[in-house]
């Protein structure tokens, strides 16, 4: 059985602009799964290149299709807030959570390619990024872009 996920309806980044794509995505998954969604999106656009834009918003899609796929969550929070020299996204949820860092029976490192990808793209555009989780309280990714990077 197929379930709507972050990618489910593509809109154009270039014409909506980073913070209105976000915030459709967001509405989008929140509405299809039945999420209370909390948001602070603060005006990002032009702040950053086209592939900029594009990687922070892959960013903010692959954790919600974690959210959707592992977190059993039922309430996200999502920020998004420019301050003088950078631009942080901060994303909740209060699903099951998981072990940061743990090992499946086989010894390989849980948390599948999309934290991974999320981690290298957060990294290749300068940014830090931090991954918390507490079993049976939810996730928080935090992810910091400076501005002078751009």
């Amino acid at each position: 059985m197929a379930f709507p996920t972050a990618t489910s309806r593509v809109c154009s980044r270039t014409a909506l602009g980073l913070t209105r794509s976000i915030e459709d995505a967001l509405e989008n998954v929140a509405e299809a799964h039945g999420l209370e969604l909390i948001k602070q999106l603060d005006d990002v656009d032009g702040l950053f290149t086209k592939e900029f834009e594009n990687s922070i918003y892959r960013i903010v899609q692959e954790s919600l299709n974690n959210i959707i796929k592992h977190a059993a969550a039922t309430q996200i929070d999502v920020r998004l807030t420019r301050s003088a020299g950078e631009v942080a996204l901060i994303i909740e949820d209060n699903g099951q959570g998981f072990v940061v860092g743990a090992t499946n029976k086989y010894g390989a490192r849980q948390g599948g390619f999309g934290l991974i990808g999320i981690v290298e793209r957060a990294r290749l555009l300068g940014g830090q990024i931090t991954i918390e989780s507490t079993v049976g309280v939810g996730t928080k990714i935090a992810a910091v872009f400076p501005l002078e990077r751009v």
